[in-house]
């Protein structure tokens, strides 16, 4: 009886201890599922990669300066000869953009073409024949000015409004002693003519 109880303390210790083993062998695999964050670790390289992607893009976004803003070389040859003036010092723009930016001389978008505008309006309501010689210096001068700086499109449209500018001055220039309204209806034909064409051209150029 005595043997018996001894083989089964024998047992059950080997048991506890095949129980322990196996105790101690289980706990590092529920420690190692533990710990999902260490397969998220390598994220941490990502803004690397982020970091460096703005230095290859720099030289694409350099500025460089624009044709259309280099200065012009004025002509020296006289193109034609007004009454008011010669045309001279002539300007050729390298774009349309260039021509409209008012930059370097070219002002006939800008200043002339305003400048005739208001002058073809005071002519029609000119209400004093004193008037009319200023007026018609203006005008050619204006002309002058345009001839100068034709546009690098559409210039036989633009030129011919010119004429028309001209040839209306040169009337209201040659009228002294005239009443107003003959003065004004004189001119009235060039006026119009010149002011269609224009508008004709400006709306060529989107304008």
């Amino acid at each position: 009886m005595k043997i018996r109880t001894i083989a089964i303390a024998g047992i059950c210790m080997t048991g506890l201890a095949a129980c322990g083993a196996a105790t101690s062998t289980s706990a590092p695999t529920t420690t190692a599922t533990s710990h999902p964050a260490a397969a998220s670790h390598p994220s941490a390289t990502t803004p690397a990669a982020s970091v460096t992607a703005p230095t290859s893009l720099a030289p694409t976004t350099t500025p460089t300066a624009p044709a259309s803003l280099v200065p012009p070389t004025p002509g020296t040859a006289t193109i034609a000869t007004l009454w008011c003036g010669p045309v001279s010092g002539v300007i050729n723009a390298p774009s349309l953009s260039a021509w409209e930016s008012g930059a370097y001389g070219y002002d006939a978008y800008t200043t002339v073409i305003p400048n005739i505008k208001g002058t073809t309006s005071a002519i029609e309501n000119m209400d004093i024949l004193s008037s009319g010689i200023p007026l018609a210096q203006a005008l050619c001068f204006e002309v002058q000015s345009g001839d100068a700086d034709l546009p690098p499109v559409n210039q036989t449209t633009f030129a011919d409004a010119m004429s028309d500018f001209l040839k209306a001055s040169k009337v209201l220039h040659t009228l002294p002693g005239q009443t107003v309204s003959t003065a004004v209806s004189a001119t009235r034909p060039y006026l119009n003519s010149g002011i269609a064409k224009l508008n004709a051209f400006l709306s060529a150029i989107g304008k």
